[in-house]
């Protein structure tokens, strides 16, 4: 049964790509994973560890995504108005 939901996030993830920008949440997601590998990997690698501030700030990036992949409507909500400045 979870090959099948990992498979449908997979052929969903798929068809955003091929018909352009996937959606916003989905960027979100592979960056908050990117955080988390990361900080998974400094913690296991002994001689190259992170200064508390470091940690802390990925500490709050990690929480900050995880709340607006959680929340994205809400979150797009907020941040469409701001975005047409950056884009």
């Amino acid at each position: 049964m979870q090959d099948i939901f990992v498979q449908s996030q997979w052929d969903t993830l798929w068809a955003f790509l091929q018909r352009g920008r996937p959606p916003l949440w989905v960027l979100l997601a592979i960056v908050d994973g990117g955080f988390l590998a990361f900080w998974i990997y400094t913690r296991l690698v002994k001689d190259r560890p992170l200064r508390p501030a470091t940690i802390g700030f990925l500490r709050a990036l990690f929480i900050l995504l995880n709340t607006a992949v959680v929340f994205r409507d809400d979150t797009l909500r907020i941040i469409r108005p701001l975005l047409r400045y950056f884009i």
